[in-house]
């Protein structure tokens, strides 16, 4: 007897034209981080820049969040697709080679949602940019004070106690990972925030962020990352 199979659907062919402007999404594979630490977010960045000059896109927005980004574009030569397979796969191949990995980062194809430009522009008005800057970034993070709030409600603790050294505890770990990719404030800021005795002592406090194994402790970071995802995205609709 024979056995066949069904086809999957076809793929919803993208609506392409000149000048159209969309909100793009993309985001890790089963929900895993594509941002590690700053080093990512700034290589992220550079691909970005590069593949903009190359395509000649006109980027208006754009947030990096822990395992997803939005970016708010316009395509004057109808080369989205193009555009959108260089960001991510000379991303991935990075990311891949830098973290030891193998197989897709990014979660399926890019979500493109065409939008109407007056609508969504008016969130690019407020950049001080010259017109002719094709590359331009918004700059919108977290305040550090409202990040840490975050972290302590979820920890427990007041914020004095994010200065204090306690063995074996994962507050200052945390806060300073939550303040490095919500807050986008280098090392040196960090430890003075949290009074540690250098930016090389922040870098530690990084790692042992990153190493955290025990499941409940993991629960609690990614309670944080939730709220402070939330927090960035109605930042950037404001």
């Amino acid at each position: 007897m024979r056995q066949g199979h069904v086809r999957g659907m076809p793929r919803h062919l993208r609506v392409e034209f000149s000048g159209a402007i969309y909100h793009v999404t993309i985001r890790g594979n089963d929900r895993q981080r594509i941002f590690e630490d700053d080093r990512d977010y700034e290589r992220f960045l550079e691909r970005l820049a590069e593949s903009v000059e190359t395509y000649r896109i006109r980027l208006y927005l754009f947030c990096l969040l822990g395992n997803h980004v939005h970016l708010l574009l316009e395509t004057p030569d109808t080369n989205l697709s193009r555009f959108m397979q260089s960001v991510e796969t000379g991303y991935t191949v990075y990311y891949n080679l830098r973290h030891r990995r193998v197989g897709h980062l990014f979660q399926g194809r890019f979500g493109a949602k065409l939008v109407d430009g007056d609508d969504y522009l008016q969130l690019a008005e407020k950049q001080e940019a010259s017109e002719d800057v094709a590359f331009r970034q918004e700059a919108r993070r977290l305040p550090s004070a409202a990040i840490l709030d975050v972290v302590c409600h979820h920890l427990g603790i007041k914020v004095e106690r994010l200065q204090e050294r306690v063995r074996n505890s994962i507050a200052r770990p945390v806060a300073a990972m939550m303040l490095s990719r919500y807050g986008g404030l280098t090392n040196r800021a960090i430890a003075k925030i949290l009074r540690l005795s250098s930016a090389g002592t922040v870098t530690f406090q990084l790692r042992s962020a990153g190493g955290i194994t025990d499941r409940a402790k993991k629960a609690t970071v990614a309670a944080i990352e939730t709220e402070l995802s939330r927090k960035m995205s109605e930042k950037l609709m404001e």
